[in-house]
C-alpha cells in the first residue's frame, strides 16, 4: 500500500504511514470478513465521509452490559476462526494449482505485467506494465510498451495477466440508530439469535 503513494526513492514513506494504517484497519479483510478495527473495538471507525454525511456511529459495543459484550465478542471470534480456516484451505488450493506444471494461457495481443527484477528501493513496484504480447516462443515472450516505442523479450514464467482496474461499489450504511444488540445482529448476518427489531431498516448506498 505504501509503495503506491511514496515517491520513487521511498524517502517520504513516513508522511503516508498513518493514512495507510488507517486504510488497512478500516478495510474488511478477506480472511476474516471484518475490519481489524471492528475486531479490536467492536465498532467501525468514523471516516471523513461519515462526518460529511452526518451518518450515525456504527458501534456494536453495549456500555451497559458487560455480559452482552462478552457474548458478542465470543460469537464474532468463533465466526472469524471458521472464516480464517476456510480462507486457509482456499489459499492452499490455489497455491497448489499455481505450483503445478501447466501450459501458459497468455496469447499474442494480451496485456501482461512483468516481474520487476531491478527494484531501486523497497517500495518500488513488484510488477511492471502493462505490456502487450507480440510473440511467444517458450520459454520467452516478446512484449512491447503501450506506446510501441520499445520491444524486448522476457521469461514467460516471470509474467502474469494484467487485470483492468475497476471501481468498488459504495458500502451500505444504516441511517437509523439501533441498539448495539440489534446492530450486532445485522452485522453478523443474523448469526446471533435475538428478537427481531420493530423498526424497519432503512439503507442507502
Amino acid at each position: 500500500m505504501l509503495s503506491s503513494v511514496v515517491n520513487k526513492t521511498g524517502s517520504n514513506w513516513d508522511r503516508y504511514l498513518k493514512l495507510c494504517t488507517f486504510a488497512f484497519n478500516s478495510s474488511a479483510q478477506t480472511s476474516t470478513s471484518h475490519t481489524p478495527y471492528f475486531l479490536n473495538k467492536l465498532r467501525e471507525p468514523v471516516t471523513p465521509l461519515d462526518l460529511q454525511m452526518q451518518l450515525p456511529a456504527r458501534t456494536y459495543y453495549n456500555p451497559n452490559s458487560i455480559g452482552a459484550n462478552f457474548t458478542l465478542i465470543r460469537t464474532i471470534w468463533e465466526l472469524v476462526r471458521d472464516t480464517i480456516m476456510k480462507a486457509q484451505e482456499s489459499q492452499k488450493y490455489f497455491s497448489d494449482q499455481h505450483n503445478k506444471s501447466k501450459p501458459h494461457l497468455i496469447q499474442v495481443g494480451d496485456k501482461i505485467i512483468v516481474k520487476n527484477e531491478r527494484k531501486t528501493c523497497k517500495f518500488s513496484d513488484n510488477w511492471l506494465g502493462p505490456l502487450i504480447v507480440t510473440k511467444i516462443k517458450t520459454p520467452y515472450v516478446t512484449v512491447k510498451t503501450l506506446d510501441e516505442r520499445k520491444t524486448f523479450p522476457v521469461y514467460l514464467n516471470k509474467t502474469k495477466a494484467f487485470m483492468e482496474a475497476y471501481t468498488l461499489p459504495l458500502r451500505k450504511v444504516e441511517m437509523e440508530d439501533k441498539s448495539s444488540t440489534e446492530q450486532g445482529k445485522v452485522f453478523l448476518d443474523k448469526n446471533i439469535e435475538e428478537e427481531e427489531p420493530e423498526d424497519q431498516e432503512v439503507e442507502a448506498e
